[in-house]
């Protein structure tokens, strides 16, 4: 429900799309898993105990999401669109494109994300004859907006060749605002010989931009033996500020402002080699 991913109870956990890390990562892998159409999924694949293939240093473990490969001849898409009752929408359109030789795919989707919450809380402390209480009111808001985008070729020069290209983006921001009003006194009614009246609040803002470039060749001598090569980049980019505000009414406050900016750039190059030569080895 807060968008974060864990395996048995862990969030160091590792997040693949078809088998490779496609450029999620522990501060984006949210956002991208919210924005993924379920109907391009095939099935999802978990691996609790890693070899060191994988390079599962510090995780709990990987989540493979294996999305769908429809080769069949022709073009073939779809459209969606949903809503909640707190006002956020959603819309995504894809469309696959395949002649045996040559596949390709397209997909776009746009979020908008709302959400409000209310809580309040009333504490009465008893000491001898003296009684206090504490009386606390929270609201919050959150909304925020998204764009996704997949795209990706794949060329068959040959029965047994493959030479794929892969891009995956995304763009947006999102604001969180939470206030919590405080009421304290003596007495058992709130309002009766107050104390003070005290105001907190945070408000964070965030943009985005992430991509994922992806070239990739694969041989195949048979479905046990093949080689497989991907050279990838990835970037991801976040702007964000956070401000405080502490208030206690008629005495003094508190105001804090922090912004955050995070730029990030990956290559990979990653060569894979199977062959099973019996049933055993």
């Amino acid at each position: 429900s807060e968008g974060e991913v864990s395996l048995r109870g862990s969030s160091s956990v590792t997040v693949w799309i078809n088998g490779k890390a496609s450029g999620l990562s522990a501060d984006n892998r949210g956002e991208i898993l919210e924005q993924l159409p379920a109907e391009t999924i095939q099935k999802i694949e978990v691996i609790t105990n890693p070899s060191a293939k994988f390079s599962p240093e510090g995780s709990a473990g990987i989540i493979n999401i294996i999305l769908k490969e429809d080769r069949k001849p022709g073009y073939y898409g779809s459209v969606q669109a949903g809503g909640d009752n707190q006002g956020g929408y959603n819309a995504s359109g894809n469309i696959n494109y395949s002649s045996g030789v040559l596949d390709a795919y397209a997909n776009v989707s746009y979020r908008e994300r709302r959400h409000m919450n209310e809580n309040e809380s009333y504490r009465e402390n008893y000491l001898g004859t003296d009684t206090t209480y504490l009386d606390q009111l929270g609201r919050g808001n959150m909304k925020g907006g998204n764009v996704f985008a997949r795209a990706g070729l794949t060329w068959h020069p040959t029965q047994k060749d493959h030479i794929s290209f892969d891009l995956m983006g995304m763009m947006g921001n999102n604001e969180r605002t939470n206030t919590i009003d405080y009421t304290s006194g003596r007495g058992s009614m709130v309002g009766e010989n107050v104390d003070f009246t005290r105001a907190r609040s945070t408000m964070s803002t965030g943009d985005m931009l992430m991509y994922n470039l992806s070239l990739g060749y694969k041989h195949e001598w048979s479905t046990t033996h093949w080689i497989d090569f991907t050279a990838s980049r990835h970037s991801w980019g976040n702007n964000g500020s956070n401000e405080y505000i502490d208030t206690v009414y008629n005495s003094y406050g508190t105001y804090q402002l922090q912004k955050s900016t995070m730029d990030n750039v990956d290559y990979e190059l990653q060569l894979d080699y199977e062959n099973a030569f019996n049933e055993n080895h």
